[in-house]
């Protein structure tokens, strides 16, 4: 992983960043390795296990120092969930996914000819986690991501960087009593994925 990290470095280091300006497009796919998380219920927990997440999206730049992205990300994973309810313990296991839809902003931090440009982003939009006792839920998604980019000459830019993801799944009902009527309101829990990866992307209009 070292030698092809400094592979990269050595390719896109050959000359001094090239900084896209307002109106470009850049296509680009990512992938990264995304840490194991524990997802917190009532009546137990859902284990997610490490392991690749990719994904691909668009991005437009306002100008060289800000600019607009859509994106798809998708990790498959094992899932273990460990609980007790209906007056006994409960184990199971089995595979499943984590998908997101998200809108996001990206801001560049360019300083002279430097070759390696910080940057910043935070996104929105849709996650889906697909898995053992949480089939198919939609919810609430965001990330937010910091790296660095590296850009040639050329239209091929990478970047490396560092994520934090969440989303929310319902995670069963709570009742809250009114006149000695039961309603039920969803109780809701979250998903937050901590990962690092890298983004290779391809400006469409050079």
């Amino acid at each position: 992983m070292k030698k092809i990290i400094a592979l990269f470095l050595v390719l896109f280091g050959a000359s001094s960043i090239q900084a896209q300006g307002a109106g470009t497009v850049t296509l680009f796919a990512n992938a990264g390795y995304t840490l194991e998380e524990t997802v917190p219920y009532d009546f137990g927990d859902l284990k997610i296990k490490d392991g690749l997440q990719w994904g691909g999206g668009l991005e437009y730049f306002l100008s060289k120092y800000n600019s607009v992205e859509f994106k798809y990300n998708r990790m498959d994973s094992d899932f273990t969930f460990s609980g007790y309810f209906d007056g006994q313990d409960r184990f199971g296991s089995g595979s499943g996914s984590v998908q997101t839809y998200l809108l996001g902003y990206n801001n560049y931090f360019y300083k002279g000819d430097s070759k390696a440009v910080p940057f910043i982003g935070a996104s929105l939009g849709l996650g889906i986690a697909d898995a053992p006792d949480i089939s198919a839920e939609t919810g609430f998604a965001w990330d937010i991501r910091v790296g660095v980019k590296m850009k040639g000459s050329g239209p091929v830019s990478l970047k490396l960087q560092a994520y934090l993801q969440s989303m929310l799944t319902t995670a069963g009902y709570d009742y809250w009593y009114y006149y000695g009527y039961p309603y039920a309101v969803a109780d809701y829990s979250r998903i937050l994925q901590f990962g690092f990866g890298a983004v290779i992307g391809f400006d469409v209009n050079k």
